[in-house]
């Protein structure tokens, strides 16, 4: 038998001390787990020279934020943009940017299941970087054209036993123009269902990719995962007509952008400072004040 046992008084402080520490543990409990996503359909940010800089949307965007289930979406019916980006005696360049309906959607059923989405469809896409002449009698000449009937792309973090993110691209009708291109045999078939980082083009700095997933760290203990169906990017990518330069293209157009994120508050079994909840307090509190009675009962049996 152990020394405490033979005290006056205590299993009762024994049985209190209980009460104390399930209590403590109570409103230490793991807090719930966050979330976030977002979406949008097209967006550009291009630069020459990196003095002149031109931008637009994004378009159709959506984002959400979690615990607090959400499901938002947004529609756009159309985009037809043309972004000046430098001009000279010969003409003018600029990027055109065109869609038919964009729609997208954010959402996250935390704190249900542990999960957070995002979705982005693009229909009747036509990017063109463009060169008009100056004489109106000539006809605009295409230095890169990239069509697509209809673009998908999805990015999902979910808890299956362990965080883990899914992304997914979808492209019909992939078409490019341009007289370099096209000397190239340029595979359009991979552009239906492109695997994870299907590079199209890596040229004189043009890049192409298809089905781009960069996946992140999120707070040291979760997971994010950015998919983006098409992302065309501009590395010093030189803008000349008959042999005339205009400048050093650079910046990225995006479509088809996903994002989704789920964060743990901490590791599983690491006490978190939470809000505690009532019926923890409740315990608490009825621990404390039998403590004190018995500490008070008992000496007054030692006086």
């Amino acid at each position: 038998m152990s020394i405490l046992s033979k005290r006056p008084g205590a299993g009762l402080f024994t049985a209190l001390a209980v009460i104390l520490l399930t209590s403590v543990a109570a409103v230490q409990a793991k807090a719930a787990p966050i979330g976030a996503s977002d979406a949008y359909g097209l967006g550009a940010n291009l630069s020459i020279l990196n003095v002149v800089s031109v931008s637009a949307g994004p378009f159709g965007e959506v984002s959400g934020t979690a615990p607090g289930a959400y499901n938002t979406s947004n529609t756009v019916l159309s985009v037809d943009e043309n972004l000046g980006l430098v001009s000279n005696i010969l003409g003018d360049y600029m990027q055109g940017l065109h869609t038919g309906v964009i729609e997208t959607n954010a959402s996250s059923d935390i704190p249900g299941a542990t999960q957070a989405a995002a979705g982005a469809t693009i229909n009747d896409l036509n990017l063109g970087l463009m060169f008009a002449p100056s004489l109106p009698i000539l006809d605009p000449l295409a230095i890169l054209g990239l069509s697509a009937d209809t673009i998908v792309s999805s990015s999902e973090v979910m808890d299956a036993g362990g965080l883990m993110a899914v992304g997914d691209t979808r492209i019909e009708g992939l078409g490019l123009s341009s007289g370099v291109l096209s000397l190239l045999g340029i595979d359009l078939g991979l552009a239906v269902d492109p695997g994870a980082n299907t590079t199209l083009v890596d040229l004189l700095g043009l890049k192409i990719v298809l089905n781009e997933q960069i996946t992140n760290d999120v707070g040291g203990n979760g997971l994010g995962l950015e998919t983006n169906a098409i992302h065309i990017s501009f590395d010093d990518f030189g803008l000349s007509v008959l042999g005339l330069g205009a400048g050093l293209l650079n910046g990225d157009v995006y479509v088809g952008h996903t994002y989704a994120e789920v964060a743990l508050l901490a590791d599983p079994g690491t006490p978190v400072n939470d809000v505690p909840e009532p019926a923890a307090l409740g315990l608490f509190g009825v621990g404390l004040l039998g403590l004190g009675y018995g500490l008070r009962r008992h000496r007054g049996r030692k006086a």
